[in-house]
């Protein structure tokens, strides 16, 4: 999806690409954002829905009643929990 305008046309979407597998992985939060739109039908009507958490996995199945086998579980590549914040105490050169 990515953009509004495909949630709006998704249906007419599907139509066209009616042979073709639709995978989506849009959502990132089980409230706000694109987890709105999966009551829509357009959206619905794709093949496979990928989770990037088990709380958005959960809302798919429960709320949505989305089929287990089509929701793909896959974790974010990046580990946050890795990544060191340094305070930057004075501006770099040419800043």
């Amino acid at each position: 999806m990515g953009h509004p305008g495909f949630c709006d046309n998704a249906a007419a979407i599907r139509q066209i690409f009616i042979d073709i597998p639709i995978i989506d992985q849009e959502v990132y939060d089980v409230e706000q954002g694109w987890i709105a739109r999966y009551g829509e039908a357009g959206i619905r009507s794709f093949d496979r829905f990928i989770a990037v958490n088990e709380k958005i996995e959960e809302r798919f199945r429960n709320d949505f009643k989305i089929k287990t086998d089509q929701i793909d579980l896959i974790y974010s590549a990046v580990d946050t929990s890795r990544i060191k914040l340094f305070k930057q105490t004075q501006p770099s050169p040419g800043c």
